[in-house]
């Protein structure tokens, strides 16, 4: 009982993780082996690229401010032509450049940039928080992947054990060197053993998405 208590709590856990309905049919896979990239990539993570793009649109804004207090340069050409008292003209022209510099504009533009700055930085703290916190749960999900997997062997292992226990008790009830009863346990020993083996594969299969879930998204599994 307990056992299959066991096995409908994995199902369901594993069916709310993938977004499916309770009752949707589940069927677990014989997975393949774990193996997980030699480098994580945070970066990759929607939330840290939100955190980047706030970053970057921080970065952008204090620059903007910065660049308000800068000299405007400012070209200007012209070309006519003058009358003398001959009644001929001459051409002329002039080109220039002009600068214009704000001398004064009071404490508002450099109040501005302070809180530039104090954006810029609270958005580079959010970015480095941001990547450490996905840092650590996808570490968090391959170690707890790869105990996933080495339970799973584990139980598989168990449950082959209990096979052949069966199967000797089976050979030794038939030749009357066993009771029944050793027959019956031998039994049930199997049955807990293929029950611990399904749980243990509901257990890695919910890892494996938690793993993907943590690396930013589920559409590896599709893969």
């Amino acid at each position: 009982l307990a056992a299959g208590t066991a096995v409908e709590t994995a199902r369901l856990t594993l069916a709310e993780s993938l977004g499916l309905g309770l009752d949707d049919p589940l069927e677990l896979a014989d997975p393949a082996p774990f193996s997980a990239p030699s480098e994580s990539a945070p970066g990759d993570h929607p939330s840290v690229r939100a955190a980047r793009a706030a970053y970057e649109a921080a970065v952008a804004s204090r620059r903007s401010v910065a660049n308000d207090g800068l000299p405007t340069v400012d070209a200007y050409g012209q070309v006519g032509a003058v009358s003398t008292f001959a009644a001929t003209s001459a051409p002329v022209g002039a080109v220039g450049v002009t600068a214009t510099v704000p001398l004064f504009e009071g404490g508002g533009r450099m109040a501005d940039l302070r809180g530039a700055r104090a954006d810029e930085e609270a958005a580079r703290l959010g970015l480095e928080a941001e990547e450490r916190a996905v840092e650590a749960d996808l570490r968090a999900a391959e170690r707890t992947a790869r105990d996933a997997q080495r339970a799973l062997d584990v139980a598989r292992a168990a449950r082959a054990l209990a096979e052949e226990e069966l199967e000797r008790a089976s050979e030794r009830y038939r030749a009357g060197a066993a009771a029944s009863l050793e027959v019956t346990q031998a039994q049930a020993d199997r049955a807990e053993a293929a029950a611990a083996d399904v749980a243990a594969l509901g257990a890695y299969n919910l890892a494996i998405v938690r793993w993907w879930a943590a690396r930013g998204g589920l559409g590896g599994l599709a893969r």
